[in-house]
């Protein structure tokens, strides 16, 4: 009996051993868990705040975008309405040219003129 109440102390004693290991490494593994568990917690409220500081500069930089557009095209609408009236103007320049040449008179002023002031300067007058 001295035999068996031996191997049960032995065996009692083997399995606290092993009890008292296994409470070890479960004890390390949650002090490493609880670790992990607050590193994930930081690099959560770390991406949180990037997140929000991204979405304000994105938002910043598509009203600016908007912004420059529109004043784009304000600036664009008046220069095509100051180039439509140059073309405008220049068309009527052309077309008051074109009366001018496609009549007869321009051909015979120059030489009128040129006659009239000989006749003048023939009696001694100015014009």
């Amino acid at each position: 009996m001295s035999e068996s109440v031996a191997a049960v102390s032995s065996a009692r004693n083997e399995t606290q051993a092993q009890a008292n290991e296994i409470a070890m490494r479960l004890t390390a593994l949650l002090q490493e868990s609880a670790e992990a568990t607050k590193s994930l917690s930081d690099l959560k409220d770390a991406i949180e705040v990037k997140e929000a500081e991204t979405s304000r500069r994105y938002q910043a930089a598509e009203a600016d975008l908007r912004k420059a557009m529109r004043d784009a095209v304000t600036q664009s609408g008046s220069r095509i309405m100051e180039i439509k009236q140059l073309i405008e103007r220049l068309e009527a320049v052309a077309g008051r040219a074109a009366s001018n040449f496609n009549s007869s008179e321009f051909l015979f002023e120059d030489e009128e003129q040129g006659i009239q002031q000989k006749a003048y300067e023939r009696y001694g007058q100015k014009r």
